[in-house]
């Protein structure tokens, strides 16, 4: 009888115990995802956005970048350095109009769900350049109210500030021609990590 009756304080052990690893994994998958938003540059509105999960999860984020500028035909690739997984490919066409290939899937801004909160939140870590190429942004005041005012109020950012609210938002300015006169395609890109 003592017998049944460590197994069944054993097993109840193991279903305790189960149950925790449970909630640390789905946390863990959950510290594994990346938030892009596409904000236009020219009207300072969200377009689109994609979430991609990372193969492993990460409490960190940086990226590195491989970049071919365009004779013809170029690119632009960011990876997590942590994962070595792509996170952004974009293709620069001179005298053209490239495409962004990675992410594939893109979800319209219409699709995202706004919070009912009206207060305007910022990262504590602020906003950072993805890579050296291209032309960086400067993060003042005005920039902030234009494109990150675009999409901070979307419930899914929020979630991912307070996730991780002392981040340092990425943020890639795309530029997918080369050698036109105006940037009527650039795209901001921002990368959240949650």
């Amino acid at each position: 009888m003592k017998a049944f009756g460590f197994i069944f304080a054993l097993l109840g052990m193991t279903a305790v115990l189960s149950c925790d690893n449970g909630e640390s994994k789905e946390e863990e998958k959950e510290e594994g995802k990346v938030l892009l938003l596409k904000v236009d540059c020219l009207k300072s509105e969200f377009e689109s956005g994609s979430e991609v999960t990372l193969s492993m999860p990460t409490k960190t984020f940086t990226l590195d970048d491989e970049t071919v500028e365009p004779s013809d035909f170029g690119y632009i690739k960011l990876f997590c350095t942590e994962t070595n997984d792509t996170i952004f490919h974009g293709t620069v066409v001179w005298m053209g109009v490239g495409e962004i290939i990675h992410p594939e899937k893109w979800t319209e801004a219409g699709d995202f769900e706004v919070a009912p909160e009206r207060n305007i939140i910022i990262p504590s870590g602020g906003f950072e350049n993805a890579c050296e190429q291209g032309e960086s942004a400067e993060y003042d005041d005005e920039w902030v109210s234009n494109v990150w005012g675009a999409v901070q109020q979307l419930k899914k950012v929020r979630e991912y500030i307070a996730a991780n609210p002392d981040q340092k938002i990425k943020v890639l300015r795309y530029q997918p021609e080369a050698g036109g006169s105006a940037a009527t395609h650039d795209k901001w890109i921002l990368f959240v990590k949650r």
